[in-house]
């Protein structure tokens, strides 16, 4: 073989290693998040889950969605979305997790989605409020517990957590206020401050109970903070980066096939 036709061969492979795989793994991911899509939209309409509401102690009325299962007494998982986001982002992952077993609460944060009226009528909008006011959503989560733990098929002893951004941290510094009601956490690109909601001390605090850090690889603010979340964390812990492009928070749902499934492994395990 000549020089020119080994050099040939080479270039060849190597644009192989550098262009040709790499769409085809991207191909294959986007197949399955549209395989994923497909499944979705054929089962919302059959989906068993129902909208709810439960008061915080200043009579903030959260309205979320349960989706319930037949187990009696069976483990379960209360979804917090992201910041400028509502519960519905979370309708893809609620449901699977559902199918796997879960009882799955999603709420409205509040002054967010439909979670903005008082009992006395008093109308809250999240873009108005004060650090002050985010301090409040880490003990709604009591509420939105509470519910939970009020339901038949659910097991006070078996509660989880998957927080994504604002909600990372929301539910991060919940369960270090709860530590004996929540066995395992999952925080999806979750930051260091997000609107005085900290998390550095709170991991640390959160002691070595199961924890997973999820986020994208260009995310290039929470792949730094996850980083070091990670590293800090004492107990039982998980890092996961997902594809470049895969999006921040709840967009992982729709870009990365993984995801959902890493998710569920770690509930398995730790839940």
């Amino acid at each position: 073989m000549t020089n020119k036709s080994k050099m040939s061969r080479w270039l060849t492979v190597a644009f192989c290693i550098t262009f040709i795989l790499p769409l085809m793994s991207y191909a294959t991911a986007q197949k399955k998040s549209e395989e994923r899509k497909a499944k979705q939209k054929l089962t919302n309409s059959g989906s068993n889950s129902r909208r709810i509401t439960f008061t915080a102690d200043d009579g903030l009325i959260h309205v979320g969605t349960f989706y319930p299962v037949k187990e009696k007494k069976g483990p379960a998982v209360i979804l917090i979305h992201m910041i400028e986001g509502s519960r519905k982002d979370w309708a893809i992952a609620a449901e699977d997790l559902q199918k796997n077993g879960y009882a799955v609460l999603t709420y409205d944060l509040r002054g967010f989605g439909e979670s903005i009226t008082t009992q006395d009528s008093k109308k809250l909008n999240w873009e108005t409020f004060t650090e002050a006011d985010y301090q409040k959503m880490i003990k709604d989560v009591g509420s939105a517990l509470d519910f939970l733990t009020g339901h038949a098929g659910v097991n006070e002893k078996r509660i989880g957590i998957i927080g994504a951004d604002l909600g990372a941290n929301i539910g991060l510094n919940y369960a270090v206020m709860n530590d004996q009601n929540i066995k395992t956490i999952i925080c999806v690109s979750a930051n260091f401050n997000y609107k005085g909601i900290k998390s550095r001390d709170a991991v640390v605090a959160y002691g070595k109970r199961p924890v997973m850090f999820c986020c994208s690889k260009k995310d290039l603010p929470a792949t730094h903070s996850t980083r070091i979340l990670h590293e800090i964390a004492l107990g039982q812990k998980k890092l996961k980066y997902y594809p470049s492009g895969s999006g921040h928070g709840t967009e992982l749902l729709n870009s990365s096939a993984e995801f959902m499934e890493d998710i569920t492994q770690w509930l398995k395990e730790t839940l």
